[in-house]
């Protein structure tokens, strides 16, 4: 009788070994998974995200006011309600006719010749109106390179309650935040945006799949020297591969996470806030 006891007990022990392989077995699959998965997110926000790593994520703060010029008013109307659908995800409003636009989508067959005096006649509408500096090289470039769609984001640095600064020569200063590792004492919005879609290299696209690129344009301000070859958003659209019929998950995910985290962080800190949140089971 004993021996059949100490038999029962080793095939238990045996059992309850097993199991444990298993489930640690399972738990490295876990941990390989997150971190392949939080690696494919930190490569699209790195994308996304402006290559002046100095800069915090810029998004809009007021409502849009969108002008359409080169497209037919049903065109028009499709794409306007694509972005009306992506920016009731993250609570900002779209106005109606009327008010003072700060969004221009423009089709057009010279894009290429349009997009090079718009760079050179009025080169302060591209990067930050809180910088003097000319903006980048590498985005003039972009603008420039031929591409289907291409923008020009507007952006401004202002203080947490909303102002923007003097300037007088001296560097910009805050007299109503202070700053911390973990907290800035301004944020970055966006104040305009050129969205330039070029007629005789359009072929090939859903009006759906136009609209959510746009959309996504608008409202997220990528990066428009980024190469999104291969990544899981709309943004890969046109860079080869296989098209998304629209906005992708992660793009929406994205948005979410952008108009969701507290502005006023310093660009490591809303990296980090980004990941987590899109991560986020």
């Amino acid at each position: 009788m004993l021996a059949v006891l100490l038999y029962l007990a080793n095939v238990a022990s045996a059992g309850e070994q097993k199991l444990s392989q298993r489930e640690r077995s399972g738990l490295e699959e876990d941990v390989v998974v997150t971190a392949s998965r939080r690696r494919a997110v930190e490569q699209y926000i790195d994308r996304v995200s402006p290559a002046e790593q100095r800069r915090q994520m810029a998004r809009w703060n007021v409502p849009l006011c969108i002008k359409y010029e080169g497209v037919s008013a049903s065109v028009a109307s499709f794409i306007q309600s694509r972005i009306v659908e992506s920016a009731k995800r993250v609570l900002l409003d779209v106005e109606r006719k009327g008010c003072n636009e700060n969004v221009l989508v423009k089709l057009s067959d010279q894009a290429d010749e349009l997009a090079r005096a718009w760079v050179h006649l009025s080169p302060r509408r591209i990067g930050s109106a809180s910088d003097e500096s000319l903006p980048p090289k590498r985005l003039v470039d972009a603008i420039e390179a031929p591409r289907v769609v291409r923008w020009m984001t507007l952006t401004e640095t202002i203080n947490y309650d909303g102002l923007n600064f003097d300037y007088g020569g001296e560097k910009p200063t805050n007299k109503l935040a202070s700053a911390s590792l973990i907290r800035s004492s301004t944020r970055e919005v966006v104040r305009s945006k050129i969205v330039l879609i070029d007629a005789v290299r359009l072929k090939g696209v859903t009006l759906k799949q136009l609209g959510d690129h746009i959309a996504f344009v608008v409202l997220a301000s990528p990066d428009i020297v980024a190469d999104f070859t291969g990544q899981n958003s709309i943004m890969s659209l046109f860079s080869g591969g296989s098209r998304p019929t629209g906005m992708t998950p992660q793009d929406l995910r994205f948005l979410k996470a952008l108009y969701s985290i507290p502005p006023d962080r310093p660009p490591a800190v809303q990296t980090g806030l980004l990941l987590d949140y899109m991560t986020r089971d």
